[in-house]
């Protein structure tokens, strides 16, 4: 039991793990997802009013992280509170209601936060987005050019889009991480991206489940273990493996009863990533402690912390669990 009272997941509790895209603007508790592991968390805003916010909540840390990454205060159980790493970016859904001087805001934004990603931006041609595409490709390929002009990491959101996100990276060259977040495309693409000359991450979460096994577990297969990420995308992609799910892989049959008695049954908050990482470790055909230790190395090189466990000058949020 966590000392929430919470069932932990039987992974072992040496393994640390790094939360590659999520956004803590309303919520936070870290105390649980430290209790569960989680050491690092990279938090991101989606347009202009959000990034105030996600720079708020990474100022009011206890102090700034260093020495393996305790907090004056940790959790209840005694762990470090999460490292959080601050992203500034558009996100496609916001890009219809940017203000003018959006990219000088940003550009402000990145240069007051050395140690801060660009994201979330990207490609989304799905029904949500209420910006025509060519808006979308300006804005985007723009923050692209500015990660690349800034030498930040870039965290996209691409749906429908794969191939305009592979022909935006192969056009612009970029040699800064861009790391596909909630990735779902097919193995071949997969395949396609991780051989550019941009060094390209991709991030799964619970959206994986939304895909059928037969085209994801392909997928998870040919993403190179130096690629890999995991991640809560919180509070969006709550963890709900359908029956088809746990039929391909049966070794994930206790994931339904833990995540509800955990209380995370259609929510999402990042202490699900313990959980997530049994799902990716599954679908990868790994062992859990290799995956974990893969995608905190690789989350560790690409947000620029260091590799023994904490950003190297990220602020730590000490705020409510």
């Amino acid at each position: 039991m966590t000392a929430g009272g919470h069932p932990a997941p039987a992974t072992s509790p040496r393994a640390r793990l790094f939360d590659a895209h999520c956004h803590l603007q309303a919520h936070c508790h870290l105390r649980k997802a430290a209790e569960v592991g989680v050491a690092a968390l990279a938090c991101n805003g989606c347009w202009q009013d959000d990034w105030a916010r996600v720079a708020e909540l990474c100022a009011d840390g206890g102090g700034s992280s260093g020495g393996g990454g305790a907090s004056s205060s940790g959790s209840s159980s005694g762990a470090a509170l999460p490292t959080v790493v601050p992203n500034f970016g558009l996100h496609p859904w916001w890009v219809a209601r940017r203000s003018p001087d959006w990219l000088e805001r940003l550009r402000a934004a990145l240069l007051a936060h050395p140690t801060a990603g660009l994201g979330e931006c990207g490609l989304d041609r799905g029904p949500r987005c209420a910006a025509g595409y060519a808006e979308q490709l300006e804005a985007f390929e723009a923050q692209l050019m500015l990660a690349q002009e800034l030498q930040r990491p870039v965290s996209v959101h691409c749906v429908r889009a794969y191939g305009a996100v592979h022909d935006a990276l192969r056009r612009l060259a970029l040699t800064v991480p861009v790391v596909l977040h909630s990735w779902t495309g097919a193995a071949e693409m997969t395949a396609v991206l991780a051989a550019l000359r941009t060094p390209v991450y991709f991030s799964l979460s619970g959206h994986l489940l939304k895909q059928p096994p037969a085209k994801a577990l392909p997928m998870v297969r040919a993403i190179p273990l130096d690629r890999l990420m995991i991640e809560s995308d919180s509070p969006d992609g709550a963890l709900d493996p359908p029956p088809a799910w746990l039929h391909a892989l049966p070794q994930l049959s206790h994931l339904p009863g833990e995540l509800r008695a955990a209380g995370l049954a259609q929510l999402n908050r990042p202490c699900v990533l313990r959980w997530t990482l049994q799902l990716v470790a599954a679908a990868a055909g790994r062992p859990e402690e290799e995956v974990a230790c893969a995608t905190w190395d690789n989350a560790c090189r690409v947000f620029g912390c260091t590799p023994d466990g904490v950003g190297a000058a990220a602020k730590q949020l000490d705020s409510q669990g």
